[in-house]
């Protein structure tokens, strides 16, 4: 990650930028964690369902398997809409340091955010795939 000049980091603004970014940093971190555990949950479980002799037992792992990889996946989306608004911020603050409007790219192939409200669009559609599951939870 490229850092602008330390100017850019002095005064109130600066400051608030700094705590931001470390929040939304701890906010990844945690995510990251979660994420590894159910999957490491979700290993465990397969692991358990697939060799366990105890029929009881690899009812219970077969039982909660789809949970944990739902879990899981949550996790991930939580820690990728984070990278996304840090990478935003980032955006921002670069573009207002050389006055122009900054298109970034986020690893999504075709999909270029500008910077006056991706963000907002991205958690509405998370939003509305996540109405949609539990619609489908529902129906089951």
């Amino acid at each position: 990650m490229i850092f602008p000049k330390p100017a850019v980091w002095a005064g109130p603004a600066g400051r608030a930028y700094r705590l931001q970014n470390a929040y939304l940093a701890l906010l990844e971190t945690l995510g990251t964690r979660l994420m590894r555990g159910f999957g490491r949950a979700f290993d465990q479980l397969k692991d358990i369902h697939a060799n366990s002799g105890i029929h009881w037992l690899q009812f219970v792992a077969g039982f909660l398997l789809l949970p944990v990889f739902k879990l899981s996946d949550l996790a991930f989306e939580f820690t990728n809409i984070v990278q996304h608004r840090r990478m935003f911020l980032l955006s921002r603050n670069i573009a207002s340091l050389r006055s122009d409007d900054l298109l970034i790219d986020l690893f999504d192939g075709v999909q270029q955010l500008r910077i006056d409200g991706c963000f907002d669009q991205r958690c509405r559609g998370l939003a509305r795939r996540r109405q949609m599951i539990k619609r489908r939870l529902e129906g089951i």
